[in-house]
């Protein structure tokens, strides 16, 4: 833009001419003077530098919509088929755990039944016997087993005849059974022998399959073990090495 007159002032920001201002031109010396417009390239090139701030600054979140976005749902099913499949596979295995440490920890109280009898017995001086709880059925594992000072030696808790410790039943499906020897009670006597040699069964199941029994032998000393499994099998075999074949009978 050329301004014709007389220019009194100019600057680098405004010149004046006569009564009139004029923003952001510089003097040219001539016979003719004029002021020509800065600021608008100054403009300009701060248009230019936030067009530039802007684009850097919307380029990483567009970037970021991509890697902050959820799941497919393809992506959530194959998720959900593994945690199924894992499962299914954990399940069994952590079943089988939680049997067999009640196994164990069932066979555990009988043995420690018959150690406190066979202890008590050579203590004191007198017959200590374990007798199951109620009538004359199969199991011991239905209403529990007393351990019991036996003053008359005939197996039977009597009247006077002081309880040294009582046992509760096992929750289903477990069960403990005692062989033809030791049906109803064991005795001990006081030199620490058994009235009989014999065998308890600790099933999970009504027939001892593989991994679901315990077998307690008692020799004709009194001493007491659990029987072995030298197969491999997963069922307990008794002193002969035979492979415990009933839960009701051992």
């Amino acid at each position: 833009m050329i301004i014709y007159g007389t220019l009194y002032k100019c600057n680098s920001h405004h010149c004046k001419t006569g009564n009139q201002t004029i923003l952001g031109f510089a003097m040219i010396e001539s016979p003719i003077y004029s002021c020509i417009l800065n600021e608008s390239n100054h403009a300009n090139q701060l248009l230019l530098s936030s067009r530039s701030v802007l684009k850097e600054i919307e380029q990483p979140m567009c970037n970021n919509r991509k890697s902050t976005s959820g799941f497919t749902l393809l992506e959530l099913m194959i998720t959900i088929s593994v945690a199924g499949i894992l499962m299914a596979m954990a399940i069994p295995s952590f079943s089988d755990m939680i049997r067999n440490n009640r196994l164990t920890t069932y066979a555990n109280e009988l043995v420690t039944s018959l150690n406190i009898a066979r202890s008590e017995a050579i203590k004191r001086g007198v017959s200590v016997s374990v007798r199951k709880i109620g009538g004359t059925g199969t199991y011991w594992s239905t209403s529990g087993w007393n351990v019991f000072v036996d003053n008359d030696a005939d197996g039977t808790l009597d009247t006077g005849e002081e309880i040294l410790r009582t046992y509760p039943a096992l929750p289903s499906p477990y069960t403990l059974a005692g062989n033809n020897n030791f049906v109803n009670f064991i005795r001990y006597q006081p030199n620490g022998t058994s009235n009989q040699m014999g065998s308890f069964a600790v099933c999970a199941n009504t027939t001892p399959l593989a991994y679901t029994s315990k077998l307690v032998i008692v020799s004709n000393t009194g001493r007491i073990r659990i029987g072995k499994d030298s197969n491999g099998d997963g069922i307990p075999e008794n002193d002969a090495k035979a492979a415990l074949t009933s839960c009701t009978a051992p």
